[in-house]
């Protein structure tokens, strides 16, 4: 359980990564882990943040932005810390085999490894304050290229988890963006050969994150068909 500050998020700065957050009459620099900005995603201004204090010396920002509270809604946008509660969820479901986070496997990095019986997990995050959601929101050469190596494993005979990760619970479907028809087809290839996709919401419990999977049928079918 994580010791958490509260404060009320003003901006985010210009450059990646720093936000301003009011903590008591104080106005902080904060961290926020995430590559693009988050009001592309999600609006933070003026309503309360979770703060998680920075370890470490001589570092810029004291606290890193853990959560934004939306009326009953306490949503986690701390996108570094995913993979932290998917192992916490992991070593509950998977007793007595070993997990392995981040390993290679033939140049690929995987974000989980279960080596007993050959399954890659990777972890896709979404987050936004829209109800329908399309997928991927954001396309680069680097997910096409991991869509690439997942397929050509999936020939070799791994398994492959693909986990979705809802970070919003408002998220009640997700459709696929037709920007971006490289990445659909190589999906929906990997979906043949035997990728297996699993959608998880977030909860916030007892001061705490976990995840918890989503086997609505309506979401199970939202990429299958992509």
């Amino acid at each position: 359980m994580l010791s958490m500050h509260t404060g009320i998020f003003i901006k985010e700065a210009k450059e990646r990564f720093i936000g301003y957050v009011k903590i008591g009459s104080q106005i902080e620099e904060c961290y926020i882990s995430s590559s693009s900005h988050l009001n592309k995603l999600i609006n933070l201004i003026n309503k309360k943040v979770l703060l998680i204090e920075n370890k470490g010396k001589n570092l810029r920002t004291k606290y890193t932005v853990q959560a934004v509270v939306d009326k009953n809604n306490t949503i986690l946008v701390n996108l570094n810390f995913v993979n932290s509660i998917v192992y916490e969820y992991l070593k509950h479901v998977y007793k007595n085999i070993e997990i392995r986070r981040e390993f290679n496997i033939q140049n690929y990095k995987s974000d989980f490894y279960l080596p007993e019986n050959k399954t890659i997990i990777e972890v896709k995050s979404l987050l936004s304050e829209a109800n329908i959601v399309t997928f991927p929101l954001i396309q680069g050469e680097r997910s096409v290229r991991q869509l690439k190596t997942i397929h050509e494993l999936l020939k070799k005979g791994y398994n492959v988890d693909y986990y979705v990760i809802l970070l919003n619970q408002c998220i009640q479907k997700i459709v696929p963006n037709d920007k971006f028809n490289d990445f659909s087809s190589l999906f929906k290839s990997c979906i043949e050969r035997g990728l297996n996709v699993k959608y998880f919401n977030v909860k916030f419990i007892n001061n705490t994150f976990k995840i918890k999977e989503n086997k609505n049928n309506n979401m199970q079918k939202c990429l299958l068909h992509i």
